[in-house]
């Protein structure tokens, strides 16, 4: 593939405490599909996508970080080079979201960027807010 078409690629990492829906944003996102079951990140997990931004193909990966603390050596083997990044904490358990700022520290010491131009932009995602449906009132 001639360097000119080659996609842009773009570096998401996705952080949170654990059993706040990371995996499940992201599979519902790369792969279109719903996964009901809890089962933890152990370490990392990715997911892939492509899209198109005016004439420019973008290739989308996002590194699901497991949200579990004996995981932070794997998790800042990822921060480096990171353009952004999805903070997901749980609307149903107000801890999850007071936790976001030891994330936001984390994410900053790890990939060196804190206070720079290119610090990695940071999503906010607020998850669970239909938990009382059922998947066949959602679907």
């Amino acid at each position: 593939m001639p360097e000119e078409n080659k996609p842009i690629k773009v570096k998401i990492i996705s952080m949170g405490d654990e059993d706040t829906g990371k995996t499940c944003l992201i599979k519902r996102f790369c792969e279109k599909r719903f996964v009901s079951k809890y089962l933890p990140t152990i370490g990392i997990d990715y997911g892939v996508f492509r899209t198109k931004v005016g004439n420019n193909e973008l290739r989308v990966d996002i590194f699901d970080m497991s949200g579990n603390p004996s995981f932070y050596d794997i998790r800042n083997e990822f921060y480096k080079d990171t353009n952004g990044a999805i903070l997901t904490f749980d609307v149903t358990n107000r801890k999850t979201f007071e936790n976001l700022i030891r994330w936001v520290h984390e994410l900053h010491f790890e990939s060196g960027e804190a206070n720079s131009v290119s610090s990695p932009v940071i999503i906010l995602c607020g998850n669970k807010v239909m938990l009382h449906l059922s998947i066949t009132e959602f679907t």
